[in-house]
């Protein structure tokens, strides 16, 4: 024990005077070799032995006060005190390592956290002298090495998780918002999602990466990585971008043990920056969505004025006996009482449809009864169910007088009137609904006039309207793409295609050749069918206006369809679309590698036994995939295909593909691999996808594991 004891005094001398001396010439402490920027992250670790081992002793300390004159429990003590002022010593020594490392900036909390800690190293060694000498002045030093232990670890607190990390709790919350439309959308929905998640590594105390995220400026800054915002493009925004990488990725923040963003702040932060990155505008000016508003709702605890009622449920046996084959009745939710009414296409309304929703006339919030034969008589009993906020009503024949009757209902926010018989006298009675915040106007005979100027007496208000084009030879509006429904672009004998435009004078012209449509093209009058390889493409005409974009749509008609699939290795957990089918289901991926129908493998290959139920004759086969280099999604390095005529028999292989990319792609693309050969009768096929393992040198993240992302197989 006594030469324990002694070598551990003379290690701490000697770790003390190595402390001071790098205190004093530490301005010399720069461009640390790499083994010591590593002695000098092992600090968090290490900092939590000396401050257990000092509130041991001073427990040993009170139960050995009756054992003064004992030596062996005095023994014990000087070397557990001994082991605390060893383990204090090099905790100092490796945070001073750190201090120096370039991940903090030397802000005030620092500055003191580091001298303060020093100091507790030194008095640790101090004590073990004066333990056996001056009991007095022991115990009076050991009470300022706890108080400084305590200052220490508040301030080194605060540089960790920001300022007022130990203290938040007991601080008053901020009002909760009580108008969600009235909030300031940056300080009152996003900093407070990068004070918790964020502001631990960024702020003025450390900085990683040389980012600041607590003032505007800081943030509009960015980092040594360039500016995290791009405003109007979350995407290519570094601050949004490395929140989603895969957890595994070196780039992931926040880091992997640290509190993750939950979907719905990433969903708030992805809005805000596509919206503009503003930091003084306030949330109806930036006009969400009904999703976002529920986020922000959701996330801060704000009620809307309908929830303050605590409207109570419907009985289950109400909505099931008011719910039928011509009338929708369902509770929207089962933690919320609120009630939605469809009624839309009845050419037959009759009264008694409306009035038998008396019973439950306090819950229903969402009417639809667009197409209907809705009329002002009718609208009147609407306007007794009082808590409703969605109204459709378009195609109807309503007018300025059903409007008027409908004005008490306060808690209305959307309205949809397009088509209706409403003129610009229906615009005063719109100023009575006091939560409107959408409503729609198409092919009304309101002119365009009133319309801007009933939008610019309500802030925050999105209307919609067909614009008046009639004297403009300078401007054309431009249609938007009409809805095209395609049951599957890969079939075996034939698909079909359904087009829709929301504007009844609208004209939608097709071709099936890849050309693009023009005034002579086909005309779409009924849902058509292709039995053939072909391009559709389609786009919306109307006189007086700019057509729509042209889109376009490949059409595949497989030859043969697997019967079996088996996939060697599972992919990633999070992209597992429908396992080994997957390959063989004829449902072809979009150009979002996260829509559910792509395989995804993390810097893995992927193999696939496929199986075509009998021997066919074969000369080619395909392998679809997608490339998205921004999101780290690669082609496969190369793509081999094996196969077989018969169970057991191995397999030959029949060619590879070689698809490494080799330069940066900006957009997300969709991409074949074609492996030709001789033709050959074969049942079973082998393919794998080769995956790069790690990012190239010519890509943003060079060295990172990459993705690959498959779909479907094809045999030809």
């Amino acid at each position: 024990m006594t030469r324990i004891k002694s070598i551990l005094l003379n290690l701490i001398f000697f770790l003390n005077v190595l402390l001071v001396f790098f205190w004093v010439f530490e301005s010399k402490l720069t461009h640390l070799p790499t083994w010591l920027q590593v002695a000098g992250r092992l600090h968090p670790m290490v900092l939590h032995f000396p401050i257990a081992l000092l509130i041991v002793t001073v427990l040993f300390e009170w139960m050995g006060r009756n054992h003064v004159a004992d030596a062996s429990w005095n023994e014990k003590v000087e070397l557990l005190i001994s082991v605390a002022a060893f383990s204090a010593t090099i905790t100092a020594i490796f945070g001073l390592l750190l201090f120096h490392s370039g991940d903090y900036i030397s802000g005030p909390d620092l500055l003191w956290h580091k001298r303060i800690g020093i100091i507790t190293a030194l008095l640790a060694g101090i004590l073990v002298w004066l333990r056996n000498k001056q009991r007095t002045v022991y115990w009076v030093t050991f009470l300022v090495g706890i108080f400084t232990v305590v200052i220490a670890g508040h301030l080194g607190a605060s540089v960790t998780h920001g300022e007022g990390f130990i203290t938040a709790p007991l601080k008053e919350k901020k009002d909760k918002i009580k108008n969600i439309d009235e909030a300031v959308v940056f300080p009152d929905f996003i900093q407070p999602i990068l004070n918790e998640k964020c502001i631990g590594c960024h702020n003025p105390n450390k900085s990683k990466g040389d980012l600041l995220l607590t003032t505007r400026e800081n943030i509009l800054k960015g980092g040594k990585d360039g500016k995290v915002i791009v405003v109007g493009n979350p995407d290519s925004s570094l601050l949004y971008r490395y929140l989603v990488l895969p957890m595994l990725d070196d780039k992931h923040m926040p880091p992997e043990g640290k509190p993750q963003l939950e979907t719905s702040e990433l969903r708030l932060l992805y809005w805000w920056i596509l919206s503009g990155a503003t930091f003084d505008k306030k949330f109806a000016e930036l006009k969400p969505v009904d999703s976002i508003r529920s986020i922000a709702k959701t996330l801060y605890g704000i009620s809307s004025p309908l929830e303050e009622l605590k409207i109570p449920f419907a009985s289950e046996k109400t909505i099931a006996k008011l719910n039928n084959i011509q009338r929708g009745v369902r509770q929207i939710s089962l933690d919320q009482p609120y009630i939605d009414v469809f009624l839309a296409n009845r050419k037959d309304l009759k009264q008694s449809d409306l009035e038998q929703l008396s019973d439950v006339k306090d819950q229903i919030i969402s009417v639809d009864l667009s197409n209907s034969s809705l009329n002002d008589d009718l609208v009147k009993i609407i306007a007794g169910f009082p808590h409703i906020q969605k109204l459709f009503i378009e195609n109807t024949d309503v007018s300025d007088k059903g409007i008027q009757t409908l004005a008490g209902l306060k808690y209305l926010e959307y309205l949809n009137i397009s088509r209706t018989n409403v003129s610009e006298k229906a615009l005063p009675s719109l100023q009575n609904f006091p939560s409107l915040r959408r409503v729609y106007f198409y092919e009304t005979n309101i002119p365009v006039a009133d319309l801007k100027a009933y939008q610019q007496s309500r802030m925050g208000l999105t209307i919609g309207y067909t614009p008046d084009l009639s004297t403009d030879t300078a401007f054309r509006g431009r249609l938007t793409d009409p809805t095209v429904k395609i049951d599957s672009n890969i079939f075996l004998n034939y698909a079909s295609i359904d087009m829709s435009y929301r504007l009844k004078s609208v004209q939608i012209r097709y071709t099936l050749n890849g050309k693009d449509p023009d005034s002579s093209s086909i005309l779409y009058e009924k849902p058509l069918q292709v039995d053939s390889n072909c391009v559709v493409k389609v786009r919306a005409t109307r006189s007086g206006w700019i057509n729509s974009p042209v889109q376009t749509f490949k059409m595949k008609k497989a030859k043969y369809k697997f019967a079996d699939a088996h996939l060697a290795k599972e992919p990633d957990k999070k992209y597992i679309a429908r396992m080994d089918t997957t390959l063989i289901d004829l449902q072809e991926g979009t150009e979002s590698f996260s829509d559910g129908k792509y395989l995804g493998y993390y810097g893995d290959d992927m193999e696939a036994k496929l199986d075509l139920g009998a021997e066919q004759k074969i000369s080619k086969i395909s392998l679809g995939y997608i490339i998205d280099h921004g999101s780290f999604v690669m082609s496969p390095k190369m793509v081999e295909v094996w196969g077989s005529n018969k169970e057991g028999v191995p397999m030959k292989k029949l060619g590879t593909v070689i698809t490494e990319d080799l330069k940066m792609r900006k957009d997300p693309a969709k991409a074949y691999a074609s492996c030709k050969f001789s033709p050959q009768k074969l049942r079973w096929i082998e393919v794998r996808a080769i995956n790069m393992g790690k990012l190239p040198k010519w890509h943003p993240s060079k060295g990172s594991k990459s993705w690959i992302f498959l779909d479907e197989v094809f045999a030809e």
